[in-house]
C-alpha cells in the first residue's frame, strides 16, 4: 500500500510502511543563523512532539520547484536511518492499494519514492526514486550543524 501524493511535476507514492504520520504544513522553525546556510532543499524544522526534526521540500529537491502552500500540502513524518525526518509534499490525499516497487540494490525501502502512472484500477508504479541517496547526507549534515 502506498501514501499518494503530489509534486510539481505529477503523482508519486510512498510505502505506507515508512510513514510514521501524516502532518498538516505547520510553521517550521528556522534553521539560519545555525552554522553554516540550511540547504535550499530544507525549509525548516518541525515541531514533532517536543522533537525538532528537519523538513525536506521534495518538490524543491527533485525537481528544483518549491511544493505549493495548499490546505492540502502536508508533511510525511518518515523514518529516516535512526531519526525522523519530514517530507514535505502537495495534495497527500489518499491511499493506494498498488504494491510497493521492489527494493533498488542497496536501497533504504523506506526511503523509495515512485511516480504513479494512471488512476484506479490502472494504475501502476514506475521504477523508484532511492531518495536515501540524497536525504540522508543532507540530514546528517544540516544535523551537525545543530549539534554543538
Amino acid at each position: 500500500m502506498l501514501v499518494a501524493f503530489s509534486l510539481p511535476d505529477g503523482r508519486y507514492g510512498i510505502d505506507c510502511r515508512a510513514v510514521v504520520a501524516v502532518a498538516p504544513l505547520a510553521s517550521l522553525q528556522s534553521v539560519a543563523g545555525k552554522g553554516p546556510q540550511a540547504p535550499e532543499a530544507m525549509p525548516g524544522l518541525l515541531d514533532y512532539h517536543g522533537t525538532k526534526i528537519p523538513v525536506i521540500d521534495l518538490g524543491r529537491l527533485l525537481l528544483g520547484r518549491p511544493c505549493a502552500e495548499h490546505l492540502s500540502t502536508r508533511i510525511l513524518i518518515v523514518s529516516c536511518g535512526s531519526g525522523l525526518a519530514g517530507l514535505m509534499v502537495e495534495r497527500a490525499d489518499e491511499t493506494l492499494d498498488l504494491p510497493a516497487p521492489p527494493s533498488l540494490p542497496g536501497a533504504l525501502p523506506s526511503l523509495q519514492v515512485s511516480r504513479i502512472q494512471g488512476e484506479g484500477t490502472t494504475a501502476k508504479t514506475e521504477k523508484p526514486l532511492e531518495i536515501g541517496r540524497i536525504l540522508i547526507p543532507l540530514l546528517r549534515s544540516a544535523l551537525a550543524e545543530r549539534t554543538p
